[in-house]
């Protein structure tokens, strides 16, 4: 039997990492959703619409969603 030799380094993958959102107030009743790599986001005007958008964009895969407090450089009302 022929040993299988390993794969450089450079072509093994790593698992494939679960999304994470941070969910957040951002003043005058509107929420921002952002992914942890920035490439997905968005403000919204309920905190649901926010959450709708974070369970959608993770397609069905086990995603974080951390909901934050106000943002700390968010106004009040």
């Amino acid at each position: 039997m022929i040993p299988m030799a390993k794969p450089p380094p450079s072509l093994v993958r790593a698992p494939p990492r679960k999304p994470v959102f941070r969910i957040f107030g951002i003043g005058r009743g509107r929420w921002r959703v952002s992914s942890d790599d920035g490439m997905m986001g968005g403000t919204f005007f309920t905190r649901e619409a926010a959450l709708r958008f974070a369970r959608r964009e993770a397609a069905g895969a086990s995603a974080l969603i951390l909901h934050i407090g106000p943002h700390p450089g968010a106004s009040g009302p």
